[in-house]
This record gives structure tokens, sequence and C-alpha cells, in this order.
């Protein structure tokens, strides 16, 4: 799983920007998880960050790259994800895009696609996960594929626990 738009657990070391995660068994070391009155976890990461900060020299925000054309600020600090993103999608037999929209803006998106689709691996299926009930979600990755991907299109409408829940059971744990 990769996560091309940052992570409320990530931050960026303030000497050298490169990205450092929080790592949750850490987080969890110091917080317990309330359950809410609809029995969902509730783990306000965002909101602890800067505690972490006083424990290492990170920038005090998470980072976070916001839903915009223009993602050439970010450049420096996530590259090595995003390169990472190009070179998986590459080598993906089956993709699975969850709760992003792909809106018209994000150019960067469809030039990291295509630059990843580029490749030998033949892709088995294609699936965005997303409660988009206005089918635009669908047109618009219909729009990104090419042929070949596109025969192998699916569109779930789930949210991201239905979302998990689904992929787990489409990949039983083998012995």
């Amino acid at each position: 799983m990769l996560k091309l738009h940052g992570s409320l657990n990530w931050g960026r070391l303030k000497e050298s920007d490169q990205i450092i995660p929080w790592h949750m068994n850490e987080y969890l070391g110091r917080h317990t998880i309330p359950h809410n009155a609809k029995n969902f976890l509730t783990m306000p990461v965002a909101s602890q960050f800067h505690e972490w900060d006083q424990h290492a020299n990170i920038v005090s925000e998470p980072e976070i790259v916001p839903p915009t054309w223009n993602k050439a600020d970010y450049h420096r600090t996530l590259s090595k994800v995003w390169s990472r993103a190009a070179k998986e999608l590459g080598e993906a037999e089956n993709i699975f895009v969850i709760g992003y929209s792909l809106p018209e803006s994000d150019s960067f998106f469809r030039y990291l696609y295509a630059l990843g689709s580029l490749s030998d691996t033949p892709l088995r299926r294609f699936c965005v996960i997303d409660p988009d009930h206005t089918g635009n979600v669908e047109k618009r990755f219909q729009k990104l594929l090419g042929p070949g991907a596109r025969d192998r299109f699916v569109m779930s409408r789930s949210n991201f626990a239905q979302a998990i829940n689904q992929i787990k059971a489409e990949f039983p744990v083998r012995i």
C-alpha cells in the first residue's frame, strides 16, 4: 500500500526533508483508542502530532499533499514515494484505488499512472473502490484507462471499511 498524498502519521525531518513515519505501535504505546457510540475507533493522530515533535526534529504538522493540480512544492520530499509508486504500478497485476475520486484537476495522478502503466506485466484487474453513486468517479477512471485496462476495470461503490474486507476476501491468506 502506497500513500501518494502523505499520511497523518508521516513527519518531515527539519534538517533533511526526509519523510519518516510515526509508527502506530509507538503511537498506541502512548494512547488508548476510544470507541465512540457507534463503536467506531477514533485515532486523533494529527491533533497529537506535536507530542511526537518533542521527541524528534520534525516539522510539527503531518506531511499531507493537499488536493491541488500543482504538487511541485512536495516533489522534493515525496519523490521517493512517487517513484516507488510508478515502479509498483508497472509491476502490479491487481490495482486497487480506494477512496480517490480522480478529480479533473489532478493531472499529476494521470501522468503517474501513464508512467507506471508502461510495462510488460499483464494487468488482471483495476478496481476503484469509492462510495460515489453519481457515476462521475467511474467515468473519470474509464476515461483514464486504455482499452486493455478498461476491459479489466471494476467499480465498487463501497466505503473504506467495506473495501478492506472486500480485498481480504479476494486474497485469502495462503499457507
